[in-house]
């Protein structure tokens, strides 16, 4: 493979994470064991990887970090289309260049879609946030990236494949992945 696309879907089992079950539900312990294993493969490789909601979940699980297990109102129908919430990009990051080649970039509203997330304290080590979120009990991170500019792993916890509840921008996120695995095929690095 030339690059890993880990989409969303079912919850993570809290064992991955060190914990019990305390609000995850549908849990598929054959799709974890399949995606770590794709994981630990691309990690092994360098190649790139995109995460979107559950893949943005497993790829913070996958690498050392924590889930919130259920997050209270990020998945009622919202009237009329998608429940959508404040998404804050991190300027220079590599998600606001990709979103923004120039000029200022954010905030966004966002599908929210998922009911489980990510805290600022909970992410794994080797990932820094590229995009966050209001929520009662603090931030939460909405979009993550490697500490290593080299590496291509992004994250994001939207998803940009809905282009009736996502900003037109967030499309880009694909074409930057899909030059990345053919930077990774060819054995370059793009991105």
């Amino acid at each position: 493979m030339d690059g890993l696309l880990l989409s969303g879907g079912t919850d993570l089992h809290p064992s991955l994470y060190g914990q019990s079950i305390e609000g995850s539900v549908n849990i598929e312990p054959g799709r974890d064991a399949l995606e770590l294993e794709a994981w630990q493969a691309a990690r092994a490789r360098r190649i790139p990887v995109l995460g979107i909601c559950r893949g943005f979940q497993a790829i913070n699980v996958f690498s050392g970090g924590r889930l919130v297990q259920d997050l209270a109102g990020h998945t009622a129908p919202a009237p009329g289309g998608a429940l959508r919430h404040l998404l804050r990009v991190v300027p220079g990051s590599r998600l606001a260049r990709i979103l923004r080649p120039t000029g200022p970039v954010g905030p966004f509203q966002v599908n929210s879609s998922h009911h489980q997330g990510v805290r600022v304290d909970d992410l794994a080590p080797s990932l820094v946030a590229s995009a966050t979120s209001p929520y009662a009990g603090g931030e939460l991170v909405e979009a993550f990236e490697s500490a290593d500019p080299a590496d291509f792993v992004l994250g994001v916890q939207c998803h940009p494949e809905r282009a009736d509840s996502s900003p037109p921008e967030f499309a880009r996120l694909f074409t930057v992945f899909v030059d990345a695995a053919r930077g990774s095929a060819a054995g370059t690095r793009v991105g």
